[in-house]
C-alpha cells in the first residue's frame, strides 16, 4: 500500500486520498530516497508537521470567524428585510381589514336605514301621481274580488272554534253520523201570557193546528231521516199528541206483525191533532209530567199553559235557506221588537190579528241555528255601520286637532285603502270566518292613521329648517319613517301570536291584523309622502301644556318607577289569588236587541232549558226482521232490557242534579213510559187460536204502558210464549214498540240498527263557569252509571260552549307570552342592542301584568273576545315604546335629550291615542255586550300604554344616565340644541 503526502502541510494519507482535507491541495508520493527518516530528518518533521498544523488551524479559525462575520451580516439584513415585509404586510392586511370593517357597517348602517325604502322613495317623491293611481287600482281590484267572499264567508257557528282534537268535537262528530245535532227552537206564546183576560191554552185545539200546520209544512216528509225536507225531527207538544193519536194504529199493525195474525177490520188511528178537545185532553192526561214540563208551561200560575217549544233537528248545509223557509211560514205570528208601530210585525198588528181570531199564538225562532244566523247577518249589519261611524269619528277628531281638512286625506286614504286590501285578501283565503272578524276594521283604521300622522308632523316640525320638500319629506322618512317602519313590524308580530293558538277563528283574525298592519305601512309610505307635499301640509297649532310634561320624568322618576311596581304587585297578586276568570255566556256575545237573542233569554228562564245536550250510549247492532236464528234478542243493543235498565237508571241520576238546575232527560225509556197498549187494539186481534197462556200473556199488557209491559212479561226461553213464537215475550213487546212508533220519532232516538241511543239534556242558557258545575255532574253520573258497551261525555251546544271556554285562558296566555317573546326577539334584532330592546319592552310589559288589576276593576271575565287582549295590547301599546326610545336615541341619553323627547313625542302620542281611541268608539255601536267589554278594555290599556311610553320609559332613561349627568348644569329653561339627521 503506497502512501501519499500533501506538499504544503506534510500531511501522510493512504492511497486512496487526491486532495489533502486540510489545505485542498494535491497528494504526491514521497521519493525513495526519503522513505528512510533518521532522527534529526523525524524531529524536523515532527516540527514541520506542528508548524503546519497551526498553521492550518490558524487558517481555520480566521475563514470560521470570516465565516461567522458574513453569516451575522447576512443574518442582519434578512431580518431587517422580513421584519420591512411583515411591516408592510401588517399595514396592508390592516388597512384591507378596517376597509371591510367599513363596507360591512356601512351596508348594515344602509340596512338599519332602510336603503332601500329611501331608493323606493326617491322614486314615489318623483312619481307621485303614478304611485297614487297605482295603489287605487290595486286596492280595487283586490276589494272587488274578495270583499263579496268574505261577508258569505262568515258563520257564527260554535264549533269552528274547537280543534277536530277535542273529545267534545270527537263525540260531536260521531253523533252528527247518525242524528242532527242543529237544533231550531221556535218559542211558542198565547195571549194569556200577555193578558190574562185571553184564556187561550197552548193546548187548544185552534193553537195545536196551528202549531202544527208550521210543523207539517216543515216536515212533510217523516221517514226520510230529513234527506228531502231538511229536517230530520220535531219535538214539541203537538207531535206527542200526534204521536199518541197515531199510535193505535202503529200498535195494531205491529202486534199483527210481530204474532203473525191477520189483522181485523181497522183501528182508527192519525198522525194528526184529534178532532176534538176532549180527545185531546185525553190524550195530554197521558203524557207524563217531566215530559210536559220539557214542552209547555204557565208562566204566570193562572192555571193555563201559555208558552210551549217546538224543537227541530236540521241536517241541511244551507241553514240560512232553512231559516228563510221558516221566517216566511211564521211571518203572521212572529213580532219584531225593532219593528217600528204600524209595521207588520209590529206589537199592534199582532195583536189586531189576535183580536180578529185570524192567529191564536206568537212565533219566534231561537236556539243555536236561528241564534247564529241573526249573529252572522248582525255581523254584516254591523260592519256597515262600525265602518263608516269609525271613518267619521277618526276624521272628525284630526280635524279637531289640525283644524285642516288636508290632514283627513293624508291619513285617511291610506287607510282606507289598507282595509280594502285586506278584506279582500281574507275573503280569497277561502277560511270560515268568526262575527270577530269585524274588529279588523277599527282596529286596522286605528292604528294605521296614527302612521301617516307621524310622517305628516315630522315634515310640519322640519319646515323651519329646511325648505326643499323633497329633502325635507326625505328628512322625514330617514327619522321617524325607521320608528314607523320598527312599530309596524312589531305590532305585526304581537298580532301574529294569534295565528298560533288552538282556535281556528283566532288564526284567522291574527292573520287578518298581522297582514293588515304591515299593509298599512306599506301604502302609507307610498301614498302619505305624495299627498303631504302635495297638499303642502302645515300643522295649524300645538298643545302647549304638553311641554310642561317633559321634566315629570326627571324630577320624579323614582316615584313613578316605584309606582308602576306597586301597581304590577297589586294586578299580580289578583292574578295568583284566582280573581280573574275564564267565564263565557253566549248571549252576551250576540246583539241584545235582536228577538232571537231575547227569546233564549225567555226561553232559558221559563223553560230552564234552550242548550240542548246530548249522552250517546253504545251497544250492539240488533239483528234484523227475518233472521232465522231462535235466539233473535238483540244482546246489548237497544233492544235490550238490560240496556234500556241502564239508561233508566242513570236518567234517575241525572234527575238529581239541582246546582245548577236542569231539565229532565229524555230517551227513548221515556217514551215507553208513555205510550200505552190500548184495549181496543188487542180485541181486534184475532188471538183465539193461541194456547191459553199466551192468550193471557196478551191481555196482561192491555192499558199497560210498553216500559210496564218489558218488566211484567216472562223472560223464560223455556216459556211457552217462547217456543210458540220463537222469541221471548220482552222481545216481542219491544218488537212491537219500536214498530209502533213513527219513523221520524224512532230516529230521534235510536239510530237505525239499533246499536247507539242518545239522552237528551235539556239545559239552560248560563255563563261558562255555571254550565262546567252541570257538564261535570252529568259526566260523573255518566261515568259511575254507564250504559251499553260504553257511553260517551256529554255533547252538544254546553259541552261545546264550555270547552271553548277552557281553551280560552290557555290560548290568551300561549298568546301573550309569545307575543311578548317575539316582539322582545325583533327588538334585538333591528335595534341591535339587548339593553334597548329590553328597555323598549318595558312599558308594554308592565301595561299587560295591569291586565288582571282592569279586568278586576270594570268587573269583565275573560270570553272569547276579551281573552284577545293582551296579544293585541302588545301590538297596539310596543308602538309608543319604541317612537321614545327612537326619540332618547336621536336627542341624547341625558336630561336635555329626554326632556326634549317627551315633549316632542307627547303631543304625537296624545294626538294618536285621542285618534285612535275616536275609531274604536264605533264599536260602542255594536249592541254586543263582550264586543263592548273588549273595547273598554283596548281603550283603557291603550291610555296606560300611552302613559307608560311618556313617563315610566322617560324615567327609566333618567335613572339609568342620571350618574352620567350629575355634572351637567341641568335647568328648564336651558337652550336645546337641534339634532343633526342623517344617518348615525
Amino acid at each position: 500500500m503506497q502512501e501519499k503526502k500533501c506538499p504544503k502541510c506534510g500531511k501522510i494519507f493512504d492511497e486512496n486520498w487526491k486532495l489533502c482535507d486540510d489545505c485542498g491541495i494535491e497528494l504526491v508520493i514521497p521519493s525513495a530516497e526519503t522513505g528512510i527518516l533518521t532522527s534529526s530528518s523525524f524531529t524536523s518533521k515532527i516540527r514541520e508537521r506542528l508548524q503546519g498544523l497551526d498553521r492550518a488551524l490558524d487558517s481555520k479559525m480566521g475563514k470560521a470567524v470570516e465565516t461567522a462575520d458574513d453569516a451575522t451580516e447576512k443574518m442582519g439584513i434578512i431580518t431587517k428585510q422580513a421584519a420591512e415585509k411583515a411591516t408592510e404586510i401588517s399595514e396592508k392586511a390592516e388597512k384591507k381589514a378596517q376597509q371591510i370593517e367599513r363596507r360591512s357597517f356601512d351596508l348594515t348602517k344602509r340596512i338599519r336605514k332602510v336603503s332601500s325604502p329611501n331608493a323606493i322613495m326617491d322614486t314615489v317623491l318623483e312619481n307621485p301621481s303614478a304611485v297614487i293611481v297605482l295603489v287605487i287600482i290595486i286596492t280595487l281590484i283586490i276589494g272587488a274580488l274578495g270583499i263579496p267572499s268574505m261577508m258569505n264567508n262568515i258563520s257564527g257557528d260554535m264549533t269552528i272554534y274547537l280543534p277536530q282534537s277535542d273529545d267534545a268535537s270527537k263525540i260531536l262528530n260521531e253523533v252528527n253520523e247518525d242524528w242532527s245535532t242543529e237544533m231550531i227552537v221556535i218559542f211558542v206564546e198565547t195571549p194569556n201570557k200577555f193578558d190574562l183576560t185571553y184564556g187561550v191554552n197552548i193546548t187548544d185545539k185552534v193553537v195545536l193546528d196551528e202549531i202544527s200546520a208550521v210543523e207539517e209544512t216543515m216536515d212533510p216528509q217523516k221517514d226520510d231521516y230529513g234527506e228531502d225536507d231538511e229536517i230530520s225531527f220535531v219535538l214539541s207538544i203537538s207531535t206527542l199528541i200526534k204521536e199518541i193519536n197515531l199510535a193505535p194504529y202503529n200498535i195494531y199493525h205491529a202486534v199483527s206483525d210481530e204474532l203473525g195474525t191477520p189483522a181485523m177490520g181497522s183501528v182508527e188511528g192519525d198522525y194528526a191533532i184529534p178532532d176534538t178537545q176532549d180527545e185531546i185532553d185525553e190524550i195530554v192526561s197521558q203524557i207524563p209530567n217531566d215530559m210536559k214540563k220539557l214542552l209547555v208551561i204557565d208562566t204566570n200560575d193562572d192555571g193555563i199553559w201559555d208558552s210551549a217549544g217546538i224543537i227541530m233537528g236540521v241536517v241541511s248545509d244551507d241553514q240560512e235557506g232553512v231559516m228563510e223557509r221558516l221566517y216566511d211560514l211564521i211571518d203572521k205570528y212572529y213580532i219584531d221588537s225593532r219593528a217600528e208601530e204600524g209595521s207588520y210585525n209590529s206589537w199592534d198588528k199582532w195583536w189586531e190579528r189576535i183580536e180578529t181570531g185570524e192567529i191564536h199564538c206568537r212565533m219566534t225562532p231561537t236556539g243555536p241555528v236561528p241564534m247564529t244566523q241573526a249573529l252572522t247577518e248582525r255581523t254584516y249589519q254591523e260592519f256597515s255601520v262600525v265602518l263608516p261611524a269609525a271613518l267619521i269619528l277618526i276624521c272628525g277628531m284630526l280635524i279637531f286637532l289640525h283644524r285642516t281638512l288636508k290632514i283627513v286625506i293624508i291619513s285617511g286614504m291610506p287607510i282606507f285603502c289598507s282595509l280594502i286590501i285586506t278584506l279582500g285578501l281574507l275573503g280569497l283565503t277561502g277560511w270560515v270566518l268568526s262575527p270577530q272578524v269585524i274588529l279588523v276594521a277599527p282596529i286596522l283604521l286605528a292604528l294605521g292613521v296614527a302612521y301617516g300622522l307621524y310622517i305628516a308632523n315630522r315634515y310640519s316640525d322640519e319646515k323651519q329648517n329646511i325648505k326643499n320638500k323633497k329633502e325635507r319629506m326625505r328628512v322625514a322618512i330617514r327619522t321617524t319613517g325607521k320608528a314607523i317602519f320598527l312599530s309596524a313590524v312589531t305590532t305585526a308580530v304581537g298580532f301574529s301570536s294569534l295565528m298560533f293558538v288552538d282556535m281556528v277563528p283566532m288564526r284567522v283574525l291574527g292573520f287578518g291584523l298581522t297582514t293588515g298592519i304591515m299593509i298599512c305601512y306599506a301604502v302609507t309610505m307610498l301614498t302619505v309622502p305624495s299627498l303631504v307635499m302635495f297638499l303642502d301640509y302645515e300643522k295649524k297649532g300645538k298643545i302647549r301644556s304638553v311641554e310642561r310634561i317633559g321634566m315629570i320624568p326627571i324630577r320624579h322618576r323614582k316615584k313613578i318607577i316605584i309606582i308602576a311596581i306597586v301597581i304590577t304587585i297589586v294586578s299580580g297578586s289578583l292574578a295568583l289569588g284566582g280573581s280573574i276568570q275564564a267565564n263565557m255566556n253566549l248571549t252576551e256575545m250576540a246583539p241584545q236587541d235582536e228577538p232571537t237573542i231575547e227569546k233564549m233569554d225567555d226561553y232559558t228562564e221559563e223553560f230552564g232549558g234552550g242548550q240542548l245536550g246530548m249522552v250517546l250510549v253504545r251497544g250492539a247492532s240488533a239483528p234484523t226482521p227475518g233472521d232465522d236464528n231462535q235466539h233473535t234478542k238483540g244482546y246489548g243493543s237497544m233492544k235490550d232490557i238490560e240496556v234500556l235498565d241502564d239508561i233508566d237508571a242513570m236518567e234517575a241520576k241525572l234527575k238529581t242534579i239541582s246546582e245548577p238546575k236542569i231539565n229532565p232527560p229524555l230517551s227513548v225509556v221515556d217514551v215507553m213510559k208513555m205510550i200505552k197498549v190500548p184495549e181496543s187494539v188487542i180485541s181486534r186481534i184475532p188471538i183465539d187460536s193461541f194456547p191459553e197462556e199466551v192468550q193471557q200473556r196478551i191481555y196482561d199488557f192491555i192499558n199497560t204502558s210498553f216500559w210496564d209491559a218489558i218488566h211484567i212479561a216472562n223472560d223464560d226461553e223455556s216459556s211457552l210464549w217462547n217456543l210458540y213464537f220463537r222469541k221471548t215475550q220482552q222481545e216481542s213487546i219491544i218488537n212491537i214498540f219500536y214498530n209502533s212508533i213513527s219513523t221520524e220519532m224512532r230516529a230521534f232516538l235510536v239510530n237505525k240498527d239499533y246499536s247507539k241511543a242518545l239522552v237528551y239534556i235539556d239545559m239552560p242558557s248560563m255563563d261558562a263557569i255555571s254550565m262546567e258545575r252541570a257538564v261535570d255532574q252529568v259526566n260523573k253520573i255518566v261515568k259511575d252509571y254507564p250504559a251499553g258497551k260504553s257511553t260517551s261525555k256529554l255533547t252538544g251546544f254546553a259541552a261545546l260552549l264550555v270547552a271553548v271556554n277552557n281553551l280560552i285562558m290557555l290560548n290568551s296566555l300561549f298568546s301573550l307570552i309569545l307575543a311578548l317573546v317575539i316582539v322582545l326577539f325583533v327588538l334585538i334584532i333591528i335595534f341591535r342592542s339587548l339593553r334597548y330592546a329590553g328597555l323598549t319592552m318595558i312599558p308594554v310589559t308592565l301595561v299587560v301584568c295591569w291586565i288582571p288589576l282592569t279586568l278586576y276593576m270594570t268587573g269583565i271575565d275573560l270570553n272569547l273576545i276579551t281573552a284577545m287582549i293582551g296579544s293585541i295590547i302588545v301590538g297596539i301599546g310596543i308602538d309608543y315604546g319604541i317612537h321614545m326610545t327612537e326619540r332618547i336615541k336621536e336627542s341624547g341619553e341625558h336630561f336635555p335629550g329626554i326632556k326634549k323627547s317627551v315633549e316632542t313625542s307627547g303631543f304625537t302620542f296624545l294626538e294618536a291615542t285621542a285618534t285612535i281611541v275616536a275609531g274604536l268608539l264605533s264599536v260602542f255601536l255594536i249592541n254586543i255586550h263582550s264586543i263592548q267589554e273588549f273595547i273598554t278594555m283596548v281603550i283603557i290599556l291603550l291610555i296606560f300604554s300611552m302613559i307608560g311610553a311618556m313617563l315610566i320609559l322617560p324615567s327609566i332613561y333618567a335613572m339609568l344616565s342620571s350618574e352620567k349627568t350629575k355634572s351637567i348644569s341641568f335647568r328648564e329653561d336651558m337652550v336645546e340644541v337641534e339634532p343633526e339627521y342623517g344617518y348615525e
